[in-house]
């Protein structure tokens, strides 16, 4: 795929979170706006949880939304994508950033 040199980066390698509640991850875009016809996604694993617990993720950019279930240390990798619709109806994908995430969450008051 033929684009201009861009990169992207999550914003903090750990944030502190709530169990059961939303906590976002931004990420950071240079430069700061897409090529036309570009579009910026995320893909999202999780390395790392506490045994039996969840984490609901709803990927997007420029911020990931992730809701811890319980209280514990989770990590999850998370790749940066830049995407573009070809003419002939298929997408060009390139890996412009990546990075791995800490969440400390504590227990909900």
């Amino acid at each position: 795929m033929t684009t201009p040199a861009y990169t992207a980066a999550l914003a903090a390698e750990e944030l502190d979170a709530v169990a059961g509640h939303k906590v976002r991850a931004h990420m950071t875009l240079d430069p700061a706006t897409p090529p036309m016809g570009f579009y910026v996604t995320t893909l999202v694993d999780v390395l790392d949880a506490p045994e039996g617990a969840g984490l609901d993720v709803l990927p997007g950019f420029p911020d990931i939304a992730l809701t811890p279930s319980a209280p514990g240390e989770y990590r999850v990798e998370v790749r940066i994508n830049l995407i573009a619709k070809s003419s002939c109806g298929g997408v060009k994908a390139a890996q412009i950033g990546s990075g791995t995430l800490t969440l400390h969450v504590g227990e909900a008051e």
